[in-house]
């Protein structure tokens, strides 16, 4: 609400997709990890952006929710949206369509387009 104009039935199709729909009235204190993570990409995505990055985005929820999360990106870049993930999970990075693997904040792997 701070950055604008919102569109409220977007803001809500997007809390539903990311599973905080029933935390919409939390505050933040209230919210798991996880739960925080889900409002977090939620709020990016309202406003339609050019660029999303995202760190661990899918860190803290279970496999299903995951799952859910990786479609909703995916969706996002289909749009699109250019999305920059950060992340541990085999899962997402599977989904990816560029994966850079780091060491120690070097590049030790970069396994161009796919």
């Amino acid at each position: 609400m701070m950055a604008g104009a919102v569109d409220e039935n977007r803001v809500a199709t997007l809390l539903r997709r990311a599973g905080v729909w029933s935390r919409r009235h939390a505050l933040s204190g209230e919210l798991s990890g996880g739960e925080a993570a889900r409002v977090g990409l939620a709020v990016a995505l309202a406003r339609a952006p050019s660029v999303l990055l995202a760190d661990e985005p899918t860190a803290e929820v279970d496999a299903a929710t995951e799952s859910d999360l990786i479609r909703l990106l995916a969706e996002s870049c289909a749009t699109g949206v250019a999305v920059v993930v950060a992340t541990h999970s085999a899962a997402l990075a599977e989904a990816t369509a560029r994966v850079i693997r780091l060491r120690d904040g070097r590049i030790v792997d970069d396994a161009g387009r796919r």
